[in-house]
């Protein structure tokens, strides 16, 4: 068909065609919620916007149309946002509806080039009606007629349409061209800089809103009082997985409704019990049911996740812990009970700043009073070893960067005195005969000889330390007589504890506990008024007193240094990594000589961040 022709009648023939596909598309995404048309254009094109795309494509009018212009019938499917885009064209609408010919189908992606498209993102099909269809009297008219289907969102419609008023359609030759192609550089940059992004940002709040939309959905079924009903032990587990994935995060009150919320995480572990496991079965196909472990896993990270949400949540949490515990049947499970006391335990920046060593104190308190029960020492333990852990750590993110804070916690009374609770439960775990425990009670206990890897060690610290370490000592030297034989000395840096082939037998010679002893005296002889005036100095004299080795309890000590990365804040000295996809800075180096301990020179693509830690 040439120009005339096209002119003369061909032009309606465009027209239906157009209209036709319109019709096509508009149909099949009626019965396609998870892609949100804004709008279906669809037109034929002019003949005199036809001649002159002819004419600037070097043709004449005698040439079929077709061959120098793709878009003679032109339909524009404009969405919301490029995942609607992205959802359609993963789809199967185009190759299931209409022949398409790759050859001038054209796909446009965002790039940093300083073109006029650089940034524009459409999907552009050339196709025709399939041969199924165009056998139809109604559609014979249109067989081997072309269409162009350009898919976009609704900013990429608008700058396009913007374009092709402006740059597409240039002036006369040799007037005005300076002028347009300024006009054509910033078009790309208001691409560049203001669309793409709004597209991504319209992006994200369209996933935000879709997200609270599946959460209130959910939500309106009655989560929590489902979990409490006579249900197997498949749908309790994906409600309670569904629960915390989806409606936890959007609980506004969620001081308010903590205790609620155990509540019924409590009946749910009583129900999950005592119910059966079921298989689930695909198809034809069976697979394991969900057990009472995966529930309990389920429900501890809930309560992990409301540890510090109100003023009971210490001792509730502890509670939910305990029971359980006491329902496990698995060492799994009580493992996995284990790991939730000791994120309850763990020195959390973030609660640091708020109200100080107040949770260790209180969770000291609680794992004293459960001592008495064989059950919950696994708990007991790991608990009181995150207490003795002399780190305290947090983290804070941003848009492109997750920031590390760990530094030594800060000495001070109620400090020593959950400290001094947590010993006092590892030591009565360590009784005579020793329980099956008591490697996992003892390594715990020496966790109170640690000192910290990063931030500054004063010297109130390093005398807390000592103490609790002197503590150790005399436990140590009370265990020593039930084990026979002696284990060999550890290098320095580590914690060794070996038992002898004996069952609950610990070893720690006496030749070590000597050594072991008259090292700490010197060091506490070190802390006088005099040397804690210069924390930094009194370090310097601590890390040349390291013995060369000794079993029960050897300090990684190293050489203490200035790290020009150590950070103030009103209350700790911190040191903060930061992790950053961009760029990677090195760890900066020690200062007057002294070399980057072990652990931290290890971490690999972290950066030293420079702005306070919070």
């Amino acid at each position: 068909m040439n120009f005339a022709e096209y002119e003369k009648a061909g032009r309606h023939s465009y027209e239906r065609l157009a209209s036709t596909v319109a019709a096509i598309l508009g149909v099949i995404l009626a019965g396609m919620p998870t892609v949100r048309v804004q709008q279906i254009q669809h037109r034929a094109k002019g003949p005199a916007s036809l001649k002159k795309k002819i004419e600037m494509a070097g043709g004449t009018l005698d040439d079929d149309v077709e061959s120098h212009a793709k878009d003679v019938a032109g339909c524009r499917l404009i969405l919301y946002t490029n995942d609607d885009v992205a959802r359609l064209v993963r789809s199967d609408v185009m190759f299931d509806n209409f022949d398409i010919d790759w050859d001038r189908t054209k796909f446009h992606y965002p790039l940093d080039e300083h073109s006029s498209a650089g940034g524009f993102i459409s999907y552009n099909y050339v196709v025709k009606l399939k041969e199924q269809r165009t056998s139809l009297p109604e559609y014979a008219d249109l067989a081997d007629l072309w269409c162009e289907i350009q898919v976009q969102t609704t900013i990429d419609h608008a700058w396009s349409e913007m374009h092709h008023d402006t740059v597409y359609k240039p002036p006369a030759k040799g007037f005005g061209g300076a002028v347009l192609k300024e006009v054509e550089t910033r078009m790309a940059r208001i691409m560049q800089d203001y669309l793409v992004p709004a597209g991504f940002d319209f992006q994200k709040v369209s996933n935000d809103v879709r997200r609270l939309e599946d959460a209130r959905t959910f939500f309106e079924t009655r989560p929590l009082e489902r979990v409490e009903a006579d249900i197997d032990n498949n749908e309790r587990h994906d409600i309670l997985k569904r629960y915390r994935e989806t409606v936890l995060p959007y609980v506004d009150d969620l001081t308010g409704q903590a205790e609620t919320i155990r509540n019924a995480l409590r009946a749910s572990l009583e129900k999950a019990a005592s119910t059966e496991t079921v298989p689930i079965y695909y198809g034809t196909y069976e697979h394991a049911g969900k057990t009472f472990e995966d529930v309990l896993e389920a429900t501890l990270d809930i309560v992990d996740r409301l540890r510090f949400a109100d003023e009971q949540g210490v001792r509730a949490t502890w509670d939910l812990i305990g029971q359980a515990v006491d329902l496990a049947s698995t060492e799994a499970a009580r493992a996995r009970a284990g790991g939730s006391a000791k994120s309850l335990g763990k020195h959390n920046l973030h609660v640091w700043k708020q109200v100080g060593p107040l949770v260790q104190c209180q969770l000291a308190e609680l794992a004293l009073a459960d001592v008495g029960s064989p059950g919950r020492r696994p708990l007991v333990i790991a608990a009181a070893q995150a207490i003795l852990d002399p780190e305290v750590e947090g983290t804070t993110s941003g848009s492109n960067t997750i920031t590390i804070h760990q530094g030594a916690v800060l000495p001070s009374g109620e400090l020593a005195h959950a400290r001094g609770q947590s010993i006092a439960a590892l030591e009565a775990i360590l009784t005579e005969p020793l329980p099956p425990d008591a490697k996992e009670a003892f390594n715990a206990l020496m966790s109170a000889t640690s000192f910290p890897y990063h931030g500054t060690v004063d010297g109130a610290l390093v005398e807390l330390i000592a103490t609790d370490t002197l503590r150790v000592v005399e436990i140590a030297s009370r265990l020593a007589p039930l084990a026979p034989s002696f284990g060999s000395a550890p290098s320095r840096c580590r914690r060794t504890f070996s038992f002898s082939t004996q069952p609950h037998r610990l070893c720690c010679p006496a030749r070590t506990r000597t050594r072991f002893l008259r090292w700490w005296s010197t060091l506490l002889a070190l802390s006088t008024p005099t040397r804690r005036r210069s924390p930094l100095r009194f370090c310097r004299a601590f890390a040349h007193l390291r013995p060369c080795a000794f079993t029960a309890g050897s300090i990684g000590c190293g050489s203490f240094g200035k790290r020009n990365t150590s950070l103030s804040s009103p209350r700790l000295r911190l040191t903060s990594c930061s992790i950053s996809p961009r760029k990677s800075r090195p760890l900066a180096p020690m200062q007057n000589g002294g070399s980057a301990p072990s652990r931290q020179s290890g971490r690999r693509r972290l950066s030293v961040g420079s702005k306070p830690g919070s």
